[in-house]
């Protein structure tokens, strides 16, 4: 079994940022989960999303999504795609995916590795198109790892880790999915109801 730890000097998400956040994500649901209007997988050109990192390359439109964030799996639901796996964090496994528990199809796969580690084996065994770490503290090791696996994206370099905003994190995502149009709409919507 591969596994990286990361070192423990690493200051992880305060849990105030969090709920913060994930407040404004949830938000998303009341806007809608439909991706209408955007483009056809046949017609997708190939996008470079520039992150911390590098660049990622995506070509055609994912199928099987791994959000290893803590937070982006709102946007990728908000954004009508059910991720194939959804990274835990803490509280209840069953809410984990509040408030999307009635996804479409059985729900995704909930990924148990202890916060700051990376069970390589069990992403690669969910056969993820798509890598998703916005929201998610993943080093330059861990990324190269995963990009062995998969396209993966990662946050800007504008922001330390676990500081993207949330409406730059839904645009990434958008952007990533495909359906930057309608993150667009989601999150000139939200700023409207506040």
């Amino acid at each position: 079994m591969i596994q990286t730890r990361r070192s423990s000097a690493t200051i992880g998400p305060a849990r105030k940022e969090f709920l913060a956040g994930a407040a404004d994500l949830l938000m998303l649901a009341s806007c809608g989960s439909s991706a209408g209007g955007e483009e056809s997988e046949s017609s997708r050109r190939a996008q470079t999303i520039e992150h911390k990192y590098g660049k990622t390359e995506i070509s055609g439109r994912s199928k099987r999504v791994l959000s290893l964030g803590y937070q982006e799996h709102h946007a990728i639901f908000a954004l009508g795609v059910e991720p194939v796996a959804v990274r835990y964090w803490y509280g209840d496994k069953a809410d984990v995916i509040f408030p999307w528990d009635e996804a479409d199809g059985a729900g995704p796969e909930i990924l148990d590795m202890p916060f700051g580690e990376l069970n390589f084996e069990k992403i690669a065994s969910v056969r993820p198109d798509l890598v998703l770490g916005v929201y998610s503290g993943i080093t330059e090791k861990e990324y190269e790892t995963l990009s062995e696996i998969a396209p993966t994206v990662v946050q800007s370099e504008e922001y330390v880790d676990f500081g993207a905003p949330w409406q730059d994190m839904t645009l990434t995502v958008g952007r990533a999915l495909d359906r930057e149009k309608k993150a667009g709409e989601l999150v000139a919507d939200r700023r409207k109801e506040v």
